[in-house]
């Protein structure tokens, strides 16, 4: 992931983003954002979604990709986070319907640095759930990563 993070591709806008609301970014210059709708279309991020989550989905993304490359100093420490951030975006969102007032960036990445021991160590209960087991470490990453989205989608939820 952090080749797609310093490639250009992505996070190409200034980072004042991150201080404009939900609203003002995703529903501003519709220009900018049909831009980024067919960047993280042609990355292969939203395949799938209907217009209206894609375009929520990938301002969500930018957000994202803006704050891991302007506001956090990329290290092999952040490699693990920045691989599933945009899978639980993408899982959290379509879960909840939208993510607006409920999705910053660093709270996002507390949330997973906070919970992400607890997940691990649930992980195989989440999968003896689903009466399956996991086959392979890339398994107990996913079951990992769902049992996350599940959390946060609950805390969104009560909010």
């Amino acid at each position: 992931m952090k080749e797609l993070l310093t490639s250009e591709k992505v996070g190409k806008l200034d980072k004042k983003i991150i201080d404009l609301s939900f609203e003002d970014f995703c529903n501003g210059d519709s220009k900018l954002v049909n831009d980024i709708i067919n960047r993280w279309t042609s990355i292969g991020l939203l395949g799938g979604l209907d217009e209206q989550t894609a375009k929520e989905c990938a301002c969500y993304y930018e957000r994202m990709a803006v704050y891991l490359i302007y506001e956090k100093e990329l290290s092999e420490a952040d490699e693990e986070f920045e691989t599933v951030v945009f899978p639980m975006i993408r899982r959290v969102l379509t879960s909840v319907g939208t993510l607006n007032g409920v999705f910053e960036p660093n709270g996002f990445e507390k949330f997973y640095y906070n919970n992400i021991d607890e997940a691990k160590g649930n992980a195989r209960d989440y999968w003896n759930n689903c009466k399956k087991e996991p086959k392979t470490e890339f398994d107990e990453e996913a079951c990992t990563l769902a049992w996350l989205c599940d959390k946060y989608v609950e805390k969104i939820k009560k909010q």
